[in-house]
């Protein structure tokens, strides 16, 4: 099983080095992206405010889960139903579960006690309009 795979051509220093380049170019414009979104942004939602550093990460990490798996669509040969379930499964079940998240932390709750940040973070982000073309140029650029 392992010596068919051992010589092959994909294990080649070439393919590393050029799938590790990809990796650093989509870290940069991630983080380029993400980060000049943030930095000295004025206000950017209806209301004028601006994200801290928790609606950076969850951007940030938003970016990530749709650019590997966009990655992943692109480099799949043959579509099965397994293949759609997996793809676009991850990208719902990461926007659901983030917004059962936020709705289960909101202060406003009863059985919740503590105030957390990401019942804000996620009506703040996936409601403003700069977040959704972010995602799509970080999407195109990686």
């Amino acid at each position: 099983l392992y010596k068919e795979s051992a010589n092959s051509n994909l294990l080649a220093l070439k393919y590393f080095v050029s799938w590790m380049s990809l990796a650093v170019w989509n870290c940069f414009v991630i983080f380029i992206f993400s980060f000049s979104l943030f930095y000295d942004a004025g206000g950017f939602n209806k209301k004028q405010l601006v994200g801290g550093l928790w609606c950076y990460g969850t951007l940030a990490y938003s970016s990530v889960i749709l650019v590997i798996n966009l990655m992943i669509a692109l480099k799949t040969r043959f579509w099965v139903w397994f293949t759609h379930l997996t793809i676009w499964g991850t990208l719902i079940a990461y926007i659901v579960i983030s917004y059962m998240y936020a709705l289960w932390t909101n202060p406003n709750i009863l059985w919740v006690h503590e105030s957390n940040n990401s019942s804000f973070v996620f009506n703040f982000l996936f409601t403003s309009p700069i977040v959704y073309s972010t995602l799509l140029i970080v999407a195109i650029l990686c």
